[in-house]
């Protein structure tokens, strides 16, 4: 498989949606974390409700008042 993300740090994410994102997958066509873990870059998306790899999560990204997103990758050895 692809793999997963753990979250890992946030600043000004609420406990509970931090626990909804837990083990996102690894994958180019998944939301911004994913996106940018497969492609090894920074992923800027400044509409989450019209970014089709957002769809999934519309419910989640509304009831948070997620409109934008921002992942760039952190490498460590």
């Amino acid at each position: 498989g692809q793999g997963f993300l753990s979250h890992a740090a946030s600043d000004g994410l609420e406990a509970d949606y931090i626990e909804h994102i837990q083990a996102i997958r690894i994958d180019a066509d998944y939301p911004s974390c994913g996106r940018c873990a497969a492609l090894g870059t920074e992923v800027l998306v400044d509409d989450v409700a019209n970014d089709p790899a957002w769809q999934p999560f519309a419910e989640l990204t509304r009831k948070y008042q997620i409109a934008a997103c921002w992942s760039f990758p952190v490498w460590s050895e």
